[in-house]
């Protein structure tokens, strides 16, 4: 069996260590390991996705009371970097992260008390396979490309199914890997697609789902 970062137990060895992050002004640690999605730092794709979340939710945000704050989602969340550095820089209600990987679960729950992501929880996973209970009204991923598009096209359907009307998905991909597939998968699932921001080969689309 290949092994790589989306799988349920990792072969590699252990190597833990960790990495910084400054991001708005905001410094962030991380642990990482061997075996787990962009072990030596943030990914440009999670960056990328990372500060256009911010920009797209930032201005909507303005004004809200602790009530409406919404909740978060991140599908296949690694060792937890989108979904604790959106906790903290967004206000962010219940934030859930889902990660199949045990290693990297591990070190999201890790990630997320050392970063004071507060109301953070984490999940191992599949999300391929198993149903998810709650619901949220922001889901965002950076889909395991790796594990090929049927598993990149459950976690579409999987985001669609547990946002909230009105809820908005967000998600990065690559020209190279995906970007017209993908594209015609979240037409077939949401009513509206767009690409909010672009850089170096990769997308950022964001979707809304509509009242059923």
């Amino acid at each position: 069996m290949t092994n790589h970062y989306y799988t349920d137990k990792q072969l590699t060895h252990e190597d833990m260590f960790e990495y910084k992050a400054r991001i708005n002004e905001v410094e962030f640690r991380f642990y990482s390991d061997s075996g787990v999605f962009s072990k030596t730092g943030i990914d440009y794709g999670s960056k990328l996705l990372i500060d256009s979340v911010i920009a797209d939710i930032g201005e909507q945000e303005k004004g809200l009371s602790n009530k409406e704050r919404p909740s978060l989602a991140d599908l296949g969340c690694g060792i937890g970097v989108i979904g604790i550095v959106l906790n903290r820089l967004l206000k962010i209600n219940n934030t859930y992260l889902y990660e199949i990987n045990e290693r990297a679960a591990e070190l999201a729950k890790i990630n997320a008390g050392q970063n004071r992501s507060k109301r953070t929880y984490v999940k191992k996973l599949d999300i391929v396979k198993e149903d998810i209970p709650e619901k949220a009204d922001i889901c965002v991923t950076n889909p395991p490309i790796r594990a090929g598009k049927a598993t990149v096209f459950a976690f579409y359907e999987k985001a669609y199914e547990m946002l909230n009307e009105n809820g908005i998905f967000y998600c990065v991909i690559q020209k190279k890997q995906g970007l017209d597939s993908t594209k015609k998968k979240l037409a077939e699932l949401f009513s509206n697609l767009e690409t909010i921001n672009r850089s170096a080969g990769y997308h950022i689309l964001k979707c809304i789902k509509d009242k059923n």
